[in-house]
């Protein structure tokens, strides 16, 4: 109690001290009701916070205008700086991320990675000394024309036997 507040409608200040605070249960509107020749406002907000089944009631009588409009509060909360916060964060997934790259996966898997490494390697590699050349397969190493012949011999062997 004792505490002020501001109200500012339609460009005109008025200024409140509180003098009563109570609790009530929603229904009740008795202690908001208005009392003639009397200037007083009810501020009205839920409780106990995140359950609200109740109804807080601070009541102001009114009061010369506040000179200092300056708002001092605390806050429950407390902020930390994203830049400390990311790396403890990030630090944790990025091991678990390694460790999994490192350790996970079959050794049939690993060694069709390793092939495939080891193709791209070898296409990248062709195609920076002949960078002009014709399509190159990436598992073969050859032009698709090469592919074809290759295949059709592959046929005519298989018909002979």
């Amino acid at each position: 109690m004792g505490d002020r507040f501001s109200l500012f409608i339609v460009g005109e200040e008025y200024s409140y001290e509180v003098d009563q605070i109570n609790i009530v249960l929603p229904e009740d509107v008795d202690l908001m009701k208005i009392y003639p020749g009397e200037d007083y406002v009810t501020l009205v907000t839920c409780t106990p916070y995140g359950i609200n089944t109740h109804r807080l009631l601070a009541r102001g009588t009114r009061a010369e205008n506040i000179v200092d409009h300056t708002l001092h509060f605390t806050s429950e909360a407390m902020r930390i700086d994203p830049l400390v916060v990311t790396p403890v964060v990030m630090a944790p997934i990025i091991l678990f991320l390694l460790l999994i790259v490192a350790f996970g996966g079959n050794r049939q898997e690993k060694k069709k990675r390793d092939a495939l490494y080891r193709a791209a390697i070898a296409y990248l590699t062709r195609m920076e000394e002949n960078p002009m050349g014709s399509d190159y397969d990436l598992l073969g190493g050859t032009s698709a024309e090469q592919t074809e012949e290759t295949e059709k011999k592959g046929r005519g062997k298989k018909q002979r036997k």
